[in-house]
């Protein structure tokens, strides 16, 4: 549509039109992408607070419906709602991360390169579910 939403600082209900707006813009953070990614971040949190309380919890069962159609996924409906249950008991602990690496700018293209070694030691510390680490082998990071 071309007009361009102005959000005014603080928290505030959006609608649709100025969540989108929101995910996608980029141009005034200090630190790019990776202030963009912070924003979504936020909203997502805000968003999962939102319909994981109790009186959305209705929706859940189609919700699980359209994850599975809608996603390149293995997960199990009982996966799913054990992440949505997990996220509903656990709301205050939600967590997440950006995969630890950094920018850099190849044949005139913007590109995040993760640090294996980095990535590993987060997922086994913070996201690991197992007592058996994860071991280098079985982590697949383009290079």
């Amino acid at each position: 549509d071309g007009e361009e939403s102005v959000l005014s600082k603080g928290y505030q209900h959006l609608a649709g039109d100025q969540v989108r707006a929101l995910l996608r813009f980029r141009k005034g953070y200090a630190t790019a992408d990776l202030g963009r990614i912070q924003v979504q971040r936020a909203v997502m949190k805000a968003a999962m607070e939102q319909w994981l309380s109790p009186a959305h919890l209705v929706g859940a069962v189609k919700a699980v419906s359209l994850l599975e159609n809608s996603s390149l996924s293995s997960l199990s409906t009982g996966n799913y709602l054990w992440v949505a249950k997990t996220l509903l008991l656990g709301m205050s602990d939600f967590r997440s991360d950006t995969l630890p690496g950094y920018a850099d700018y190849r044949n005139k293209v913007s590109y995040y390169i993760l640090e294996p070694e980095k990535v590993l030691e987060l997922l086994n510390e913070s996201y690991n579910p197992f007592r058996t680490s994860i071991p280098a082998g079985n982590l697949n990071i383009a290079g």
